[in-house]
């Protein structure tokens, strides 16, 4: 059995018909930046048409593909030298929601109608190595996802972008598995 997104499990008897009448999963283009970037890139991510690009300076690049004029230049809230490095960026399938982390363990979120990216601060000092995210449709929210850490810890994490200071991103956070010896490389 396959899952196929739309129609649910496909029996393998059918899965030939599917791969002959579908589009390939993914399609590998070259991209070229018509700008110059003063800084060397410390990580990539590409989902939907849309690809960030984070630079060592602390500074994102949203690029929509479809629309490569339009870049949105995003700065972290504080300095490299504050929080580190960006080390590790995650973009779920619908480029609605990126989380990333840095060499600090500082980690923050950023919504793709967003230019600010918002500390996570009950994620403070993770180390996230993996995300599993919610399988829905474009949302505000990430909804329920899995965040699997360099400590061993996997968390559901619930996250619901708001514009009020005084509130948290995270609607909750909870440990929900912990790995005997070593990080969660995958989920």
């Amino acid at each position: 059995m396959v899952l196929e997104p739309t129609n649910g499990p496909l029996a393998s008897s059918d899965l030939q018909t599917f791969e002959d009448e579908s589009l390939p999963l993914f399609e590998v283009e070259p991209v070229q930046l018509h700008f110059s970037i003063s800084s060397d890139f410390v990580a990539a991510q590409v989902a939907n048409n849309v690809i960030v690009l984070a630079l060592a300076t602390g500074r994102l690049l949203r690029i929509d593909l479809d629309n490569p004029g339009d870049i949105d230049d995003i700065d972290l809230p504080k300095k490299p030298s504050e929080v580190g490095l960006i080390r590790r960026m995650f973009l779920d399938p619908t480029a609605s929601h990126l989380i990333l982390t840095t060499t600090l363990a500082e980690n923050y979120y950023l919504h793709s109608q967003s230019r600010q990216p918002k500390a996570l601060s009950r994620l403070k000092g993770v180390g996230i190595e993996a995300i599993a995210w919610n399988p829905s449709l474009p949302t505000a929210s990430t909804r329920e996802i899995l965040v699997g850490a360099s400590d061993g810890n996997v968390y559901e994490v619930y996250i619901e972008p708001s514009n009020e200071f005084y509130r948290r991103d995270e609607k909750y956070l909870k440990a929900v598995y912990k790995i005997p010896d070593g990080p969660v490389t995958g989920l």
